[in-house]
């Protein structure tokens, strides 16, 4: 078994004799020029502890993770070529694929490295909220972790974990066109090069980004995937025969983010503490799923208002299937849209003003939504009654068929 490397290009191969092999990693993709917290790692330190990782108790964490994937037991003789390609340089992680290559079969797997403490303490966390998303959820949007670990090297203890690769997806971010000043989505294909999605596309886009973040919303704990964020690269998509899909390849935490009280002051899941709950959470989606930074680094950007309509409908449907909650009087899915439908356009500017002040860390983030947050409000009161004139015409609508 041979081990090769790559460097954002699997088909530029680097070894222990490159130049690059003795540089030092960027310490994220939008500073790359800063001294990062942790001691200094040159490419070839990098390569060398996600080997290690790999190899470790005679590549046991490789072929259990095959064997889950492929359904079948494998041995290591079964692997001719194990290709690390280092990806990308992300804000926590520096994720690479791993392709293990056999005769005529190559099975992909992500394996994201931590370097920085604050890397490691996410990567901890991730690892332990895609487990429990993967045991308490039948549909999967998420990857797998296979294997989890650290790294002992001269530079300090690396943390990795070994996951699903999404073969055929890819990130996007937006981007505004200089002519019409408009902001259209730029997918980054490795393969193809960097390609806008055509305007006939993105309303499917939005609306699956929406289902899979309202699939995984727990109305009675008030757990969700949070913190996310376009600009970090945490969903992904692919087009195909099958029409648009995403997946989510991050969950850096699974948490309620607000504890309604009830009227005793207790923290449970009473009717009027799911509905607000589910109301917040609900305003939040269709405020975050429009904000990106250009081109993933550059500044902020809001995307065009004909995406919120298809992320209304992607969280009503979503919500549509959660089980029944005894006590309520009806469908959870009926209840909120009766509940939300009683808020006039300025409570929603006043919740959303809040949202943002609340939730948004960064200062010039929050400034820039904010005053997004009229029109936006405008946008979302018009969409939910669109969608519920055409529910009541049409009944409720139909999972989109490129989940």
């Amino acid at each position: 078994m041979e081990f090769e490397y790559g460097l954002y290009r699997e088909d530029a191969p680097i070894d222990r004799g490159s130049s690059v092999w003795e540089e030092r990693l960027p310490l994220t993709r939008r500073f790359p020029a800063l001294a990062d917290a942790h001691a200094p790692v040159t490419f070839g330190m990098y390569f060398e502890a996600a080997r290690t990782f790999l190899e470790k108790k005679g590549m046991s964490r490789c072929m259990a993770a095959l064997s889950q994937k492929t359904g079948s037991l494998k041995d290591p003789l079964h692997v001719r070529t194990v290709r690390i390609c280092l990806k990308k340089h992300g804000e926590f992680y520096h994720p690479a694929k791993v392709s293990l290559i056999g005769n005529r079969w190559v099975e992909p797997f992500v394996l994201n490295v931590a370097l920085s403490d604050s890397g490691k303490r996410i990567l901890k966390r991730e690892t332990r909220s895609l487990k429990r998303l993967q045991g308490i959820f039948p549909r999967s949007f998420v990857p797998r972790v296979y294997a989890s670990g650290t790294v002992s090297t001269k530079a300090g203890k690396y943390a990795m974990f070994l996951g699903d690769w999404f073969e055929g997806y890819h990130e996007f971010h937006l981007r505004r066109n200089d002519q019409t000043r408009r902001g259209g989505v730029c997918v980054w294909d490795d393969t193809r090069g960097a390609r806008l999605l055509s305007k006939k596309r993105e309303p499917a886009l939005y609306q699956n980004i929406a289902y899979v973040l309202t699939s995984y919303y727990d109305p009675v704990t008030f757990e969700e995937v949070h913190p996310w964020h376009h600009a970090a690269g945490d969903f992904v998509l692919k087009v195909d025969t099958k029409g648009l899909q995403v997946r989510l390849v991050t969950v850096r935490d699974y948490r309620p983010m607000f504890h309604p009280l009830s009227g005793q002051g207790e923290k449970k899941a009473t009717p009027q503490a799911v509905l607000d709950a589910l109301l917040l959470f609900f305003l939040n989606l269709s405020c975050r799923i429009r904000l990106d930074r250009e081109s993933g680094t550059g500044e902020w950007i809001w995307a065009d208002g004909e995406c919120v309509g298809p992320a209304v409908v992607g969280f009503f449907l979503a919500l549509g299937e959660k089980a029944p909650l005894p006590f309520l009087p009806a469908p959870l899915v009926d209840c909120f849209a009766a509940y939300m439908g009683a808020m006039n356009r300025n409570d929603v500017v006043e919740l959303l003003t809040a949202l943002v002040i609340h939730r948004c860390r960064i200062k010039d983030e929050a400034v820039f939504v904010l005053k997004h947050l009229p029109a936006h409000a405008d946008e979302l009161v018009s969409a939910f009654s669109s969608l519920i004139q055409t529910a009541g015409k049409r009944g409720r609508p139909r999972r989109p068929v490129s989940s």
